[in-house]
């Protein structure tokens, strides 16, 4: 292994740092069952991989990994070093992209992982002005062990804050979740789709052949784009993010936990679904719709069949992700939060650089479009922009 340092032991667990794509990617077999147990595919080694793929060239591999003392493989956090003006700053690999971050490793290691992680980091703090931990979930122990043990006086500021939708599904089968549902929402449910199915041919296709998820995925990516018309910039208008999510799912297909669902009216898609089901995790993380359908409810019915789809495969949970639109809060009560955190050292003068972006955003927001966008365009110079 390529490391960057001598070995930190915190709790019986030791840490490296591992500095070169290549180097990380020989540990994959066994990150990628640590990511599996942690039901979370933004630490998983494709996740990483696609990232470095499309974003190399300005996120450094910097990626921690924790082994116990026989020298098994215990965790891994997936970070890239940017350089940001005079400063480098530590993130998650696709953390602008990412909804939720956290050790890739069993639940139960993450505080103890995270502790060792950031001993390895403290030991290497000239190589890194700050660190940015996008998304993480609220009250996590982990957290506060990384935090300190840096031993760097390190202050942490909440930057943002979003909720995290989800719905348990242990202890429950599709037919018990609809009777625990208002009588409202089981009859529009079964109306809507009864209605899809008697004015046209109804198919719900699921990707299984690797040879049809490029254009597959283009086909998700358009429906996307039409969803979007009139109603502002698209997360997926910029053609590198989705070359990164085309790799991914590639990635993800192969390692088993792809999702990639269309429901075909007349053999036309018209509404599509991405995610992934990875340990117990069922996620949802993008769609599209065509908006010529959208007096069908498509994308309702679609959601429908995915969380029927998530009960079949035995699913544990069913993750909504990052947002708390309406449609999503139709299918369940349930929500998390999560944070994304700047840490740096309390007297350091990246704190006064990234304060003032902060400020500058406050601003944005409440400015018209026409001052709004080029102001947000500027504070993204901090790194927190994938462009």
């Amino acid at each position: 292994m390529s490391n960057g340092g001598r070995s930190a032991l915190t709790g019986g667990l030791s840490a490296d740092v591992v500095l070169t794509t290549e180097a990380a990617l020989d540990l994959a077999p066994q990150w990628r069952v640590l990511a599996e147990e942690a039901g979370n595919a933004f630490v998983s080694p494709e996740w990483f991989l696609a990232w470095q793929q499309r974003y190399g060239q300005v996120d450094a591999p910097y990626v921690v990994v924790v082994r116990d003392g026989g020298g098994g493989l215990r965790g891994v956090m997936p970070f890239v070093k940017r350089r940001t003006g005079p400063f480098s700053v530590l993130r998650f690999a696709g953390g602008a992209l990412g909804d939720r971050f956290e050790p890739a490793c069993a639940p139960a290691d993450r505080t103890p992982v995270a502790a060792a992680a950031a001993v390895a980091l403290q030991e290497r703090g000239r190589d890194w002005s700050a660190v940015v931990l996008d998304w993480v979930e609220d009250d996590e122990p982990w957290l506060d062990a990384f935090v300190r043990e840096t031993r760097r006086g390190l202050a942490r500021t909440r930057v943002r804050t979003t909720p995290l939708p989800y719905l348990d599904l242990s202890g429950l089968s599709w037919k018990s979740y609809l009777a625990s549902r208002s009588r409202n929402f089981r009859g529009q449910l079964g109306r809507r789709r009864r209605g899809l199915e008697r004015d046209h041919e109804v198919v719900f296709h699921t990707v299984t052949d690797g040879a049809e998820i490029e254009a597959r995925v283009e086909t998700l990516f358009r429906l996307h784009e039409s969803r979007w018309q009139g109603r502002g910039a698209s997360s997926l208008a910029a053609e590198r993010r989705r070359l990164f999510l085309g790799d991914f799912a590639r990635l993800a297909h192969e390692a088993g936990w792809l999702r990639l669902v269309f429901v075909e009216l007349d053999g036309k898609p018209v509404a599509g679904w991405y995610g992934w089901h990875i340990g117990e995790r069922f996620a949802y993380f993008q769609a599209g719709l065509d908006p010529e359908y959208a007096g069908h409810s498509t994308g309702f019915v679609l959601l429908g069949h995915t969380l029927e789809k998530a009960f079949a495969e035995a699913a544990g949970e069913y993750d909504f992700l990052r947002g708390d639109e309406d449609y999503k809060l139709r299918f369940t009560d349930t929500t998390r939060q999560a944070s994304t955190w700047f840490l740096a050292p309390r007297l350091h003068p990246v704190r006064g650089v990234v304060a003032t972006l902060l400020l500058a955003r406050g601003i944005a927001r409440r400015l018209p479009a026409s001052l709004r966008t080029p102001l947000e365009r500027f504070t993204k110079r901090d790194g927190s922009s994938p462009e």
